[in-house]
């Protein structure tokens, strides 16, 4: 009698509190601050009230990539519908959170969770370092006050996810079809990050507002992609061995932090990478350290599989190919109860409209670009190899110990395998079968092979009773992984390339110069840019500003292939330029005679030539 009167008061309180960062954070929403605060509080009640439930590790699988898909079908909605996306955001987050207030008042008060999950000191503390370590490095450059802490954020395909983010915005919600976005979560992210206070930005300052936006939603994710791979490591070595699984969290959680992960994926633009990293090693976690209930398992594999879909389709062999695994081994349990067979049922439908809606209708009308060429590191096909033969070897000691995890690795080996192998089938006939779709796919592979062939390793010794062992080979890895990733991107030739860490700091893209011009020339009511000014980094500033004045990125519109194409000094593509260019573009050049040639050879020319002092 005397616990249940202690817990209703704990509950209750629990719930109150819920209740007041929700309305906290419904108010920063409305006043124009973010929206992530209100995801992040309604997401954490149904990770709370879900925890008793199928225990905190499946829960996290559950609510992590459930979030994802619930952020992208309402913006779905709202862009079938046009319905007012950012309202429509609020409004869903809202019920969302009440709701999850509501079950937090509701859970089960003798229910403990199972499993790992409860172990902090060996499992998830320990998988705080990474985000520590990024989130006060991001602090760092955001206190100097200097606007070239935005551009770590400008690299590569950065412009392109803007872009896209912007044309969702504008449109009021994700348009889906066959020449639509074939990947819209990503975009969807930054848009929504970018959603809050936006209407009340003078031009002048929307391209700097769009660009915070998106540094919050990427140093979220980078932190979530450290957390999910110190989590993973810990997770695989396990609570039986808790000083071993606490090092190998702690040194998982640092990995991201290296070029190789986050390093890459900043200097190539690849925003979707930390899209899909986390969810992709939450889907090990899962499967490692879910004990509870594989139908719910199963469920966050699903929903996880979705998420590939919509950030990067072919990553979506991954999940898929561990839920085949559980499957096979629980296809009875799974369809015990009415709960369940409803529950995987919505899972199925939810994934089959995903597919149905976003990716089969754009992979049909964009015919053969999986055989595209891209900007992307030339990772040695060799390497692929190490880590396949790598992965069979842990997987071979792994069914002769017979270890759980041994299935697991094996279906993830088979899956990445299939994927590349695939999208080289898919190359044959060109110039070059190794190029962008299966060099990404081989990278991100090698990411989650790193996390989990080592972690494995570690466990195997570790189950063996050799743990002085285990930790010796684990850091010697580690060690090894230290000093081989640094050197990778000398192979790069004269590239810059530097630690993610560094590019937070110091900026990357641009100096503060550069930056504040950009931020400027792509100003929608007065733009301007640079012409002929002897200056290295015209074409770079230009190109930004250029992409940024463009609506979509498709290549049916004029400006956007001129963006790419225009040759500095032509007289022909600057006139095309002004042409497009509304309201009418200022120049601003160091050649006093650039408005005399322009008279000549733009009849009608309504721009503004600024002559700047060459000095």
């Amino acid at each position: 009698m005397r616990s249940n009167v202690e817990v209703v008061p704990t509950r209750r309180t629990a719930a109150v509190a819920a209740g007041t960062a929700l309305a906290v954070a419904t108010a920063a929403a409305l006043l124009g601050i973010s929206l992530w605060p209100m995801v992040v509080v309604a997401a954490a009640t149904w990770w709370t009230t879900l925890g008793p439930r199928v225990g905190r590790i499946t829960a996290l699988g559950l609510v992590g990539p459930g979030t994802l898909v619930l952020l992208l079908g309402t913006l779905i909605v709202t862009g079938a519908t046009g319905l007012p996306a950012f309202g429509t955001l609020v409004a869903t987050w809202l019920a969302v959170g009440v709701a999850g207030c509501v079950a937090v008042g509701r859970s089960p008060a003798t229910s403990r969770p199972s499993g790992p999950g409860p172990d902090l000191a060996s499992l998830w503390v320990p998988a705080l370092l990474g985000p520590v370590v990024w989130l006060s490095a991001v602090l760092t450059g955001v206190s100097s006050g200097s606007v070239a802490r935005l551009s770590w954020t400008m690299m590569g395909d950065s412009v392109t996810n803007l872009l896209y983010a912007r044309s969702i915005v504008d449109a009021g919600g994700v348009a889906v079809g066959g020449d639509q976005n074939p990947v819209p979560l990503p975009s969807a992210l930054i848009a929504i990050s970018a959603w809050a206070g936006r209407g009340d930005t003078p031009g002048a300052d929307l391209l700097r507002h769009d660009l915070t936006g998106f540094v919050v939603v990427w140093t979220l994710l980078v932190a979530a992609t450290c957390f999910t791979a110190g989590l993973a490591a810990a997770v695989t070595v396990g609570p039986r061995h808790p000083r071993l699984a606490a090092a190998s969290g702690a040194l998982g959680s640092a990995l991201p932090l290296t070029w190789f992960v986050s390093g890459y994926a900043l200097e190539f633009g690849f925003f979707n990478a930390h899209v899909v990293l986390p969810v992709l090693l939450l889907c090990w976690v899962v499967v490692v350290g879910g004990t509870r209930s594989d139908a719910a398992v199963l469920l966050a594999l699903m929903l996880s599989t979705t998420v590939m879909l919509a950030a990067w389709t072919p990553l979506s062999l991954l999940p898929a190919a561990l839920g085949v695994v559980i499957v096979l081994r629980r296809r009875r349990e799974l369809i015990a109860t009415r709960t369940r067979r409803i529950a995987l049922g919505l899972g199925v439908v939810q994934a089959c409209a995903c597919a149905a809606l976003v990716a089969l209708p754009a992979l049909r009308s964009s015919g053969g670009e999986l055989d595209a060429d891209g900007w992307v590191y030339p990772l040695s096909p060799w390497v692929v190899a190490g880590a396949s033969v790598v992965a069979v070897a842990v997987t071979v000691v792994a069914v002769r110990r017979r270890d759980p995890a041994a299935a697991h690795v094996a279906a993830l080996t088979i899956a990445c395998v299939i994927g590349v192998g695939a999208l080289l089938l898919v190359n044959v006939g060109q110039a070059s079968v190794w190029n962008y779709y299966p060099l990404k796919l081989a990278w991100l592979s090698c990411v989650i092979a790193i996390v989990v062939l080592v972690a494995t390793t570690v466990r195997l010794l570790a189950s063996a009773g050799r743990t002085t062992l285990a930790g010796l080979v684990g850091a010697a890895i580690v060690l090894a992984l230290t000093i081989v990733l640094p050197q990778t991107p000398r192979a790069l030739g004269d590239r810059p390339t530097s630690n993610p860490l560094q590019r937070v700091v110091g900026g990357a893209a641009f100096t503060d110069a550069q930056t504040d011009e950009i931020l400027r020339g792509a100003d929608p009511d007065r733009p301007q840019i640079r012409w002929s000014d002897g200056a290295d980094d015209e074409d770079d500033v230009n190109f930004w500003i250029l992409q940024m004045l463009t609506p979509y990125p498709t290549d049916d519109d004029p400006l956007y292939r001129l963006s790419y194409s225009y040759r500095t000094g032509n007289l022909d593509d600057l006139c095309e330029i002004a042409r497009l260019v509304r309201p009418a573009i200022t120049i601003r050049t160091d050649d006093a005679t650039l408005t005399e040639q322009l008279d000549r050879a733009c009849p009608g020319f309504a721009g503004r030539v600024v002559v700047t002092d060459p000095a």
